[in-house]
Formats: structure tokens, sequence, C-alpha cells
């Protein structure tokens, strides 16, 4: 059903969601966990975890369309720019220089254009990293690039789903702490599991609340932006 990035960058980050509840289920109502779980197995094998993988991505890629637009554009295609400083020029040069010699009719915008027309600019670097990123699907030849795909899909499909994850985590601190006092007059009650599903609750809340913002988005977009980028340098797609 899934391959190993939707796995990674679309199906986790919906788990990481929802994690606390599951684990707040399986403390404190381990029968209603043991009727779920198989429910939950009979809705993963009648598609629920594609679904659920499908909405991830769905989020994130509307939080991307919304960060692309914050940023100036794809890392990717604004770096190409003359008017971006993140790379020298002589390695802008080189790059422009490689995708005019692979990618059929395309020529780099001139710098006239770009200042004329940057989204006309934007539109034409944009079908360049299209081609770029075709080329460079093969994932044990372009191992790192698929790397730092996975890592930006991951983030940005967790930003995507943020205003999930925090509300669940923060109900399932409250539930857990409910959980604590309503037992602690209990003969037995469930300290050690409690006290470490709050815990975890907690550390899920401030994962939300400090991990998954814009500055890691982008610093993983930034990432993959360079390290597809650099491909243009390397001799497995000159061959």
């Amino acid at each position: 059903m899934f391959d190993s990035y939707s796995i990674a960058a679309r199906l986790m980050p919906a788990l990481v969601a929802f994690f606390p509840v599951i684990v707040t289920v399986a403390v404190w109502t381990p029968a209603l966990y043991d009727s779920a779980s198989g429910i939950l197995a009979s809705s993963i094998a009648c598609g629920l975890a594609l679904l659920v993988a499908q909405m991830a991505r769905s989020l994130g890629q509307s939080a991307e369309r919304r960060l692309f637009d914050k940023w100036g554009g794809k890392p990717t295609s604004r770096w190409l720019l003359r008017s971006d400083g993140t790379l020298d020029e002589l390695t802008k040069a080189r790059y422009r220089r490689y995708l005019e010699e692979h990618v059929d009719g395309w020529k780099a915008p001139s710098q006239a254009a770009e200042e004329t027309d940057r989204e006309g600019a934007m539109s034409t670097y944009d079908s360049a990293i299209r081609w770029l990123r075709k080329a460079t699907r093969d994932r044990r030849q372009f191992n790192l690039v698929f790397a730092e795909n996975v890592a930006y899909g991951f983030l940005r499909n967790c930003y995507g789903l943020r205003w999930i994850g925090r509300p669940v985590a923060l109900l399932c601190v409250v539930v857990n702490c409910v959980g604590l006092y309503c037992f602690a007059s209990a003969a037995d009650p469930p300290w050690d599991q409690g006290a470490g599903s709050l815990l975890f609750s907690v550390a899920m809340m401030i994962v939300w609340l400090t991990f998954v913002n814009q500055r890691k988005v982008r610093g993983a977009a930034d990432s993959y932006a360079r390290a597809l980028l650099e491909v243009c340098d390397s001799d497995p797609l000159r061959q």
C-alpha cells in the first residue's frame, strides 16, 4: 500500500499526531484499547491508513503553498534568481548552464527578464526544477536527495497537522491529570503507567510547540533544495 516515502513522510506524521491518544487509552481504559485495537486493525486493512496518509499530505501541501508565498517562492527556483543571495553567482551560473544543456528547449531567463517579470522567471525555473526532480528519482543513486526529501516531507506534513497534534496532546495531558486524580483513592492506582502517559503527552505537547514550526520546515526545505541543486555538479547526470 505504501512506499518508503509515503510511510516516512505521510503516514508517520499522522501517527505522531494521534499517538498520545493511543497511549492514554491503553493506560486508563485497557478494555477499550483492546476493543479499539481490533477495530483499528480492521480499519487499516480497509484503507484507513491510506486515508490518514492522504489527509496528512493534503494538509501539508496546503501549508506548503502558504509558506512558499511567504518565502517568495520555492527555494530551489528562488535560489537561481540573480537577485537572490543564497548562492554565489558563479554557482548559480553553473547550475543554470547545466540545466540549459540538459533540459530540452529550456533557457534561463535573462537578468532583464527577471527584473521585469519575476513571476514569469520563477515559472521558468520551476519548469527546470520539475525536470531535475524527475531525473533524480533513483533513490539508490541519489540517496542524499531522497533522504532530504523525506525529512522535508515529514516536517512539512507535521506542520500541516499541527492544529490537530497540539489540541490532541493537550487533551491527553488533561485526561491523564484527571485520571491520576480520580484513581488516587483506588485500591491499586496505576501510578507508574499514568505518570508515564502524562509525561509522554507533555513531551509531545512540547514537541508540537517548539519543534514543529516554520523555522524547522524552512531549514528542511533549504537542505532539500541544496541537495537537489548540487546534483547539477555531480557525475551521474553528466554521464
